[in-house]
């Protein structure tokens, strides 16, 4: 995010930012930055990288793909499709199981190693107690991928309202998804049977997604979701998520989401509303100078 502040917008405001985290529950030991080995189970295939600083050409970018890609791609999208998944739904259920493994694992019966609890409930009490912590600041939740499923059960259930809801490489839009949403919240289903906007989000949904992302372009959520009683739901906007490592690209990588131009324009816009500008400028100063520090003893 820092990054792409410096990057699009050209200054840095200071904000406190947390981090709400479930790898742990796919990975139970962490992934090791120092392991150069590719066949080593902790070692990290797509680091965080900065930005190359170059568009990639789509069009020549999809023709090189191989064959066996290009074929395992067009299978995900008709078995993720509406059509699909109301013909076979239990087609549609063992694609993702078997393809998704972190959407797999969040409808599971049993959490890890937690008798009596579901993925669910554990999961979602990780970020609802983030948020209570919050209650009384003004917060924007980014969600990516599965982050996005959790955070939205969250809030149909959250007794307080936060500003923003930021969702990028959502699954939002997968049909399968949101008919789960749908019988969990059959309170919010509105006239024209799509899901009414949780009324927890008080300003503003933004749905981030890069029209080559296989998860984040699906339907998009405002196919599905209807505005709440404060009038939000969800803005579909689509971006170029340029993160690649070596040649290889992923237009689902949460990086490139962060530091595109439409995140940090709308985080600039957020972070900054009630702050004059001798509060900006010395903030800005003080976190370019962090910015550039912290690059410095990580190149070392």
């Amino acid at each position: 995010m820092s990054e792409g502040l410096r990057r699009n917008i050209g200054r840095m405001p200071f904000f406190d930012f947390r981090l709400v985290y479930w790898a742990d529950y796919v990975n139970p030991e962490p992934a090791d930055p120092n392991e150069k080995d590719p066949g080593h189970p902790l070692h990290i295939a797509e680091p965080y990288l900065p930005s190359p600083g170059t568009l990639i050409n789509k069009t020549n970018k999809q023709a090189r793909r191989p064959l066996k890609k290009k074929v395992k791609t067009q299978l995900s999208r008709m078995l993720l499709s509406n059509r699909f998944t109301h013909v076979l739904p239990a087609l549609t259920e063992s694609a993702i199981r078997k393809r998704y493994r972190e959407i797999d694992l969040y409808y599971s019966p049993d959490a890890a190693g937690k008798a009596g609890a579901t993925a669910q409930e554990d999961l979602r009490a990780i970020l609802a107690k983030t948020l209570f912590d919050c209650r009384r600041r003004r917060i924007v939740l980014i969600a990516h991928s599965m982050g996005a499923l959790i955070a939205c059960d969250v809030l149909y259930s959250l007794e307080f309202s936060i500003d923003t809801f930021i969702t990028i490489g959502s699954p939002l839009g997968i049909p399968l998804l949101v008919e789960k949403l749908k019988e969990e919240q059959r309170g919010a289903i509105a006239p024209n049977r799509k899901i009414s906007a949780p009324e927890s989000i008080s300003g503003q949904w933004l749905n981030l997604f890069d029209p080559r992302d296989e998860i984040g372009s699906r339907h998009m959520p405002g196919y599905f979701f209807a505005p709440n009683s404060r009038g939000v739901a969800p803005e579909d906007r689509a971006v170029i998520n340029d993160y690649r490592v070596g040649g290889r690209v992923n237009p689902h990588k949460v990086y490139g989401y962060l530091r595109c131009r439409e995140m940090s324009e709308a985080l600039f816009r957020l972070i900054t509303r009630d702050r004059n500008r001798a509060r900006l400028f010395v903030e800005t100063g003080v976190t370019e100078l962090l910015y550039r520090l912290g690059n410095r003893l990580r190149k070392r």
